[in-house]
Formats: structure tokens, C-alpha cells, sequence
């Protein structure tokens, strides 16, 4: 790849989110990967924050956090407290499918936004755009005040 390709390239890939993938499972990202590329995300797996941090250029626009068992909420949510304190960015939690998962879970764990596995294509990638699109509204907002 020529010189100018490769820049041209580093450019482009700036100015996608930046999705840290982060996890028990990651089986609903992984699942849908070649799709939120394709809509223009920037995805950074790890098997903890810490495999992901070292992978990121900077902090991750959105923190993607697939929960494969809720038995175990209290490691989840001192996993969540990291993110949020070293990011700050806005979490999307992929929890299992459960009768016992609700609208409280999500807030028990600090998130954003939830979904249920297996989550759709589209409502992953849309979920991730209006949470990067808020980020950037607050740091909008931020700025002028």
C-alpha cells in the first residue's frame, strides 16, 4: 500500500467510534462484527478492560460489555465502575436472555443501554450511533459552558 493509501486510510479510520468490546462472552458482538464495521465502527476486543485499554490509540467512544451470566453482578459491576471511572465513555450491556433480567439489571450495573442476546444487527449499530451521538452532544455542551 502506497504511502498516501495508508495515510489516507489512518484518516479515515479517526474519525469512526472507537467500540471497546469487553466481556464474558462476546458472543453477540462477535456475532454481528463484520455488520458494525460495516457501519462504520472502529471495534477493540478484550478479554478484560485492561487486554482492550492496550489495544485502543484513546479512550473508546462507546464501551460494548456482553454479560454471559448475571449470577455474577457484583464482579460485573466492579468491572462496569472500572470502565466508567478510567473512560467515562457510555456503556451498552449484551445481556443473556433471562426472566430474571430487567430494566433494573441495567441500572444495578451502571449501563447506558441494554439489549437482549441475541441482539439484531441494526438495533446493535443503532444503539452505538445514539450513544456516541449523546458523548458528543455532552462534550458539545461542555465545551460552551
Amino acid at each position: 500500500m502506497s504511502v498516501a493509501r495508508e495515510r489516507d486510510r489512518m484518516i479515515e479510520d479517526s474519525d469512526k467510534a472507537r467500540v471497546a468490546v469487553l466481556g464474558d462472552s462476546r458472543w453477540g458482538v462477535r456475532a454481528l462484527q463484520s455488520r458494525l464495521v460495516e457501519e462504520g465502527f472502529r471495534l477493540f476486543q478484550g478479554d478484560s478492560d485492561s487486554d482492550a485499554a492496550g489495544a485502543l490509540p484513546s479512550p473508546p467512544d462507546v464501551v460494548v460489555f456482553d454479560v454471559a451470566d448475571l449470577d455474577i453482578t457484583e464482579q460485573i459491576e466492579a468491572m462496569l465502575r472500572d470502565c466508567r471511572s478510567r473512560w467515562g465513555a457510555p456503556i451498552l450491556c449484551l445481556l443473556p436472555p433471562s426472566e430474571h433480567a430487567t430494566p433494573r439489571t441495567s441500572a444495578r450495573l451502571d449501563a447506558d443501554e441494554f439489549l437482549f442476546k441475541p441482539p439484531r444487527a441494526l438495533e446493535i449499530a443503532n444503539r452505538i450511533q445514539l450513544l456516541v451521538q449523546r458523548r458528543q452532544q455532552k462534550r458539545g455542551a461542555a465545551t460552551r459552558d
